[in-house]
């Protein structure tokens, strides 16, 4: 692109996303990724600096990252202060904050500056989803009706699921919805003959934790008891565990920086994921590395059109066993499966097409 007709854009964010090692870090960093090489980018980090080089993971990045903190936590009037002042001195085209949390942010921006809101899920659908399996206590709460109207606040609402826009369609104008799922790094990777390993990868997001306890405790026994294969948990979700694991054959991997390594080592990877809400970026992830992949219908929100075609879907204990035995025992499935999950990732999920509807947006405006 000319760099004449760029335009500049402003990031605001309390994610230290360049630590990577979480779904919500991860969507934040592709974003940002697609940006950098397209606009100029700025983004505000709301939080202490640190060491800023560090930090920032970056000796020479593509865009301008500014700690509003330095090495003291401050409140959030103060943080908006001095998002002000910063802003008498930098001028931007659009605004693009994240999460709905930060929507108290709007107040400190001058006028002229057009806003976006990445909102990454529908807070009020995830706390509703939580509190189905009984998690009353939640992060953030919000009542349908303040969420969405704040949602109508912004000039556009950033949505990464096709069932979010379909219910906001409902409630907000067509024209301020910008569907961008997550795109994810292309990797294929032999699908060995033999299985070994059943992996799942995770933070310490309570749905992660619920999801190997669903998995341990109602699944496990009768896979391991067919076949002797290992259930490797990998990510900072072993933190949330209650404890070491026992059972057999059950390995806690821990975070392991290379993902491309993980996604080497498993043959099999399952996402049992219940609750919660938005598009599952472990479920995007796995099919991107072009393996075989079986998940809830929860994990499967948001890609239900490729189900039993790019993976495959379970919705009860039984069902993960018999998905699971299945592929084990045949290789040209678990082949054949791991070829059209890359396949549909290639066509439908590379960051051009993902975040394309946001920069029409940028372009046209």
């Amino acid at each position: 692109m000319n760099s004449e007709y760029m335009k500049k854009i402003l990031i605001i964010t309390d994610i230290d996303f360049w630590r990577r090692g979480a779904g919500h870090r991860m969507r934040i960093l592709k974003l940002v990724e697609f940006l950098a090489n397209r606009t100029y980018l700025t983004i505000i980090y709301i939080g202490t600096a640190g060491n800023k080089k560090e930090e920032s993971g970056r000796d020479d990045p593509d865009y301008t990252l500014v700690f509003l903190g330095e090495n003291e936590l401050l409140d959030l009037n103060q943080y908006g202060q001095r998002l002000s002042e910063y802003l008498t001195h930098h001028s931007f085209d659009f605004c693009i904050i994240e999460y709905i949390h930060n929507a108290f942010l709007l107040e400190y921006l001058p006028d002229g500056i057009q806003t976006i809101l990445d909102t990454h899920d529908i807070i009020s659908d995830r706390n509703e989803s939580f509190r189905e399996f009984g998690h009353e206590e939640v992060s953030f709460d919000l009542s349908k009706d303040l969420e969405f109207g704040l949602f109508d606040v912004f000039d556009y609402v950033m949505l990464i699921s096709e069932p979010d826009l379909t219910k906001l369609k409902s409630i907000l104008p067509e024209e301020k919805l910008i569907l961008c799922p997550h795109p994810s790094y292309l990797c294929r990777h032999e699908i060995r003959r033999e299985v070994k390993n059943i992996g799942f990868i995770g933070s310490e997001y309570l749905p992660n934790k619920d999801a190997v306890q669903y998995f341990i405790n109602e699944c496990w026994c009768a896979i391991f008891e067919k076949h002797p294969v290992n259930f490797t948990i990998y990510g900072n979700v072993n933190r949330a565990l209650d404890g070491p694991i026992t059972h057999d054959n059950i390995l806690q991997a821990g975070y392991i920086d290379d993902i491309g390594e993980i996604y080497h080592q498993i043959d099999i990877v399952i996402n049992p994921v219940r609750f919660g809400a938005g598009l599952k970026i472990k479920t995007v992830e796995a099919l991107a590395n072009g393996l075989p992949l079986v998940t809830s219908p929860h994990g499967a929100r948001g890609l239900e059109k490729t189900i039993g075609h790019s993976f495959w879907v379970a919705d009860q204990p039984a069902d993960f066993i018999r998905i699971i035995l299945g592929l084990i025992e045949c290789y040209e499935l678990r082949k054949e499966t791991a070829k059209r999950a890359y396949a549909f990732m290639e066509e439908n999920f590379s960051p051009e097409k993902c975040f394309e509807p946001l920069m029409r947006v940028i372009d046209e405006n």
